[in-house]
């Protein structure tokens, strides 16, 4: 195993003097995976690449930000290679980097970071419109307050009688005030379903992605 780590460890430090890792995107990790898996195998030593959250134990594939490379030191002895920082990682040190999704060739990851983007597009934009429809609902509770405090002073100040011919222009004119308030809401009631009809078309939608992209995660055997 050691003369194998040793390999690694020199491909690593290699690859990190030679490239910049300059921003923490979950592609951009990817393709310094693929890179790495592609000097390991050279190398004539079986790899994966990994795709998974290295900071929480048990996140699924909406939190998976991360891709790194597996090698495989001994046989069904995995060791992690880091290939932003340039290191390799025991399962001691951190057990995540050994769970999560492991391809066998960069096309896997390929297909699944396709998916990866597009569900995880959906989702966002699922999020943005219900932050959308959070303020509607909200806008709405106001405007129909509003709506129903001058429908009360509108019975109030004009009971079902005769009016003096300057007071039936006043009423008038303040039912048209509580009619123009009735279509502000009843376009904010209109708009409410609108977004809640695109939400959970996204949802179901975002569920099939789910079925597609929540391949069992794998748990391997350290070093």
């Amino acid at each position: 195993m050691e003369p194998t780590i040793q390999v690694l460890q020199t491909v690593l430090q290699l690859y990190h003097a030679t490239h910049t890792y300059s921003e923490a995107d979950f592609f951009v990790c990817a393709d310094m995976a693929v890179d790495v898996w592609n000097m390991v195998k050279t190398k004539g030593i079986n790899a994966r690449i990994a795709a998974g959250n290295i900071d929480k134990p048990h996140a699924d594939w909406k939190e998976f930000d991360h891709a790194w490379v597996v090698a495989e030191a001994a046989p069904r002895k995995w060791i992690a290679l880091e290939t932003t920082g340039g290191n390799l990682v025991s399962r001691n040190r951190n057990k995540n980097y050994y769970r999560g999704y492991f391809f066998t060739s960069p096309r896997e990851l390929k297909d699944y970071s396709e998916r990866y983007r597009q569900g995880n597009e959906l989702l966002k934009r699922t999020k943005t419109l219900q932050g959308e429809l959070k303020k509607v609902q909200n806008d709405y509770d106001q405007e129909l307050k509003k709506y129903n405090e001058m429908v009360d002073e509108y019975n109030k100040k004009y009971p079902n009688r005769l009016l003096p011919l300057g007071q039936y222009k006043e009423a008038q004119a303040f039912n048209e005030k509580i009619n123009q308030q009735n279509t502000v809401v009843k376009e904010l009631e209109g708009r409410g379903k609108q977004l809640s009809e695109l939400i959970n078309s996204n949802i179901a939608e975002l569920e099939a992605f789910e079925q597609a992209l929540d391949k069992p995660i794998e748990i391997l055997p350290s070093n």
